[in-house]
């Protein structure tokens, strides 16, 4: 009779605001009367039970009645029908109105506000922005709310969230709701809600994942008492379940929205007594955004996080290790994709968890996300959602493996973290060695022991590599027990291994070295970067920086620019600058096309004229260097300096090309029997020296315009004369012979 008489008075109020709504003069002289538009049936677009939801009055026909005995003659109620219902609400279409305010009065029904009654949230929604929440007890007065609404809202939700008491529940009431501008619209808000707006496209079993509420066991209730009306939570199904998830495809979305939003709590009603601890975690494909512990005595904690450019999948993981008690229930507050942050870069990694396992040495010695029964748990206590984990099933199996085919990828770097899982490093379990191979190339081993922490990984993969296999020697303790190895969440990457350095010592000015072709390498002293410059495309990079003080540690990184994944920093301790000496030169003339000498084994040898760099070589292992030049005048000063593999720079030596081209002949005018001179042209302030056989007649120095004249006895008829010319070196010019005539 309760349910037919509600139906019926629905029905009679729909027609009643149906007529209202449909007639232009009603409408317009609302407005005009106040502006004014009340929230009524004819405009609810959805709502949870309409056994739970009352207008104006309760079912019995009885008032509704605020916590101050006032009768509230117009709104609508909510009160369970069935015992077990503690999550109601009401959804009203506003989109075809432009109202600002939204102003109600919220109170509990005074009939039901004695003995044991729990709580009662009440929450409003302005589509997904929450703009109203407050718990209710027996004692809380009725509340007048003005609120503004966010522009361009098109659905306002009431929830009504009951925790019951041991002697029932509260009725709750919305008094006048109506839409109003009485304030000015709050900026508009652009989230969308991964629950109500997307929904899971996968979980790991419905039985463990709650989005409404936590069923016949109540609503989600955080650790602070409040109430919440939308979530991802989670609580196992099964005694033995230790590892729940919820995944959201978002890839129609994440090219707009590139922030993720939520609050994460403990159910409130499950944190006493040994329950264990609980790991919250947040992935966007394969990149993990968010990882925390939580305790019974955690806080709820706020989570903004940015997401990689084109995520595909967002899952929410809880991952338990019960207590001898039980074990929480974990709670994602209605996770919501918002535009408040920038973009993390593209992530293009591959899980090995999605090419999976081509060989494995034993089907139970390989497990993938927890050990059957119980969590992965790292040598720090956290536990991890996605890995895998390697251990003997059977105690004669010394050696563990599981083997992936990477053929098809071909991609740079493993990346994972490795570790013996802590609950088992305890007693006299004697060592594991782990290797990780690529094809038959070891890329990676360490041998781990109960003390080893979590070695974070990052391995570079040989080119056409077809199988990455992770291996495990067990090496057994006193006690006959091994330890078992995680690895979490092993990924192919882009990430570029860590870039070779050569030397840095306090005089160096250029850091040199080599680095995976066209990334940024980046030079860091105490987090600062100093300078940066792009790998070529041999890989080979050189850079300019301030000189650095003896002992600083500096810190090169290569980063792949289009996914910004950075390299592990290779570090380089600043020696104290070694001398080296001034390079020994041989003699250079102007005919040497060559520059010789000793100087440091391996060095670099430049030699300079002024400041134009003729030639460079570099000296060998016994220190002698050969530098080919072009052929320089005779009096050019030459520079010589050697810089060695720490861009140390000797002091420089000098040396003045030397003159070794003798002068051309001498042209020599006619000479007869009568004359006592011999003239003609040579080079110019030469020396010519006039002979007969060995017999030297005379000498003199020709003149700056090569003209000479030379002062002899005359000579008989016949007589051969011998001319040369000597310049400032010494250098004997071929000799002009000229025969004496006969006047």
């Amino acid at each position: 009779m309760k349910t037919i008489t509600k139906h019926l008075f629905i029905l009679f109020i729909s027609f009643l605001f149906s007529i209202m709504y449909f007639t232009p003069s009603f409408t317009e002289n609302a407005h005009a009367a106040g502006d004014v538009l009340k929230l009524t049936s004819n405009l609810l677009s959805s709502f949870s039970d309409d056994d739970d939801l009352y207008w104006n009055k309760w079912s019995n026909s009885e008032s509704f009645v605020d916590s101050n005995g006032k009768v509230i003659n117009e709104g609508f109620g909510f009160e369970p029908y069935y015992r077990d219902t503690s999550r109601m609400y009401a959804e009203f279409n506003i989109q075809d109105y432009n109202y600002t305010t939204l102003e109600t009065t919220i109170s509990l029904e005074n009939k039901w506000r004695t003995g044991d009654r729990g709580k009662t949230e009440f929450v409003i929604y302005a589509d997904n922005q929450k703009i109203f929440s407050k718990t209710f007890t027996n004692k809380t007065p009725s509340q007048q709310l003005k609120l503004p609404i966010p522009k361009g809202t098109a659905k306002l939700t009431f929830y009504v969230l009951m925790e019951k008491g041991s002697q029932g529940n509260h009725g709750a009431i919305f008094g006048y709701p109506r839409l109003t501008n009485a304030l000015p619209p709050s900026p508009s808000v652009d989230k969308l809600s991964l629950v109500r707006d997307i929904g899971a496209a996968a979980t790991s079993y419905d039985l463990d994942v709650y989005f409404r509420d936590w069923g016949y066991r109540g609503p989600f209730a955080l650790t602070d008492g409040s109430l919440v009306p939308t979530a991802v939570a989670f609580e196992p199904y099964y005694n033995d379940t230790t590892r729940m998830y919820a995944s959201f495809k978002v890839e129609d979305y994440t090219d707009d929205y590139s922030t993720l939003e939520t609050q994460i709590s403990l159910e409130n009603g499950w944190r006493t007594g040994d329950l264990g601890k609980t790991e919250a975690i947040i992935y966007a494909d394969n990149v993990k955004l968010y990882s925390k512990t939580f305790t019974n005595t955690t806080p709820a904690q706020n989570v903004k996080l940015s997401l990689p450019k084109g995520t595909k999948y967002i899952t929410f993981f809880a991952v338990q290790e019960h207590g001898n008690q039980g074990n929480h229930g974990l709670i994602f507050v209605d996770p919501v994709l918002t535009k408040e942050r920038s973009f993390l870069p593209v992530d293009r990694s591959l899980a090995l968890a999605e090419i999976g396992t081509s060989e494995t040495s034993y089907d139970l010695d390989v497990y993938y996300g927890k050990w059957y029964r119980l969590a992965f748990q790292m040598a720090e206590g956290n536990l991890v959602a996605r890995g895998y984990g390697l251990s003997p099933y059977y105690n004669s199996t010394s050696e563990t493996y599981a083997t992936f085919y990477v053929g098809d990828y071909q991609y740079p770097t493993l990346e994972t973290k490795i570790s013996l899982d802590n609950k088992w490093r305890t007693g006299d379990r004697g060592k594991s060695v782990v290797y990780i191979y690529a094809d038959d190339k070891l890329i990676y081993n360490k041998t781990f022991d109960n003390k080893t922490p979590t070695q974070n990984v990052i391995a570079a993969i040989p080119s056409k590599t077809e199988y990455i296999q992770f291996r495990v020697r067990h090496l057994r303790g006193k006690s006959g027990l091994t330890h078992s190895v995680i690895f979490e969440n092993p990924l192919l990457t882009n990430r570029p291994n860590p870039p070779s350095v050569n030397e840095i010592t306090d005089k160096t000015t250029v850091v040199t070295g080599k680095a995976r072709p066209n990334t940024l390498v980046k030079i860091k002293v105490n987090g600062k970067t100093i300078a940066s410059t792009k790998a070529n495309s041999n890989g080979t990079f050189s850079v300019k920086i301030p000189m650095q003080k003896q002992g600083t540690e500096v810190f090169i990184t290569a980063t792949n620019i289009e996914e910004n994944k950075e390299s592990i920093p290779t570090k380089i301790v600043v020696k104290k600058a070694v001398t080296i000496t001034a390079p020994k030169v041989n003699p250079v003339s102007d005919r040497d096309t060559k520059v010789t000498g000793q100087t440091k084994a391996g060095a670099k040898v430049i030699v300079k004229a002024g400041s134009v760099t003729l030639g460079e070589a570099t000296a060998g292992k016994d220190g002698k260097f050969s530098v080919t030049i072009k052929a320089q005048k005779a009096g050019i000063v030459l520079f010589v300096i050697a810089i060695d593999k720490a861009t140390n720079t000797s002091a420089t030596t000098k040396v003045t090309v030397q003159d070794k081209t003798p002068p051309s002949a001498p042209q020599v005018n006619r000479v007869t029997d009568w004359d006592t001179k011999v003239t003609g042209k040579t080079e110019a302030n030469a020396k010519v020296v006039v002979k007969v056989g060995k017999n030297k007649l005379g000498e003199a120095k020709a003149g700056k315009d090569g003209r000479f004249s030379v002062k002899i006895k005359a000579q008989k008829a016949g007589t051969i004369l011998e001319v040369v010319s000597i310049d400032a070196s010494g250098n004997v010019s071929k000799a002009t012979k000229m025969k004496v005539q006969k006047r």
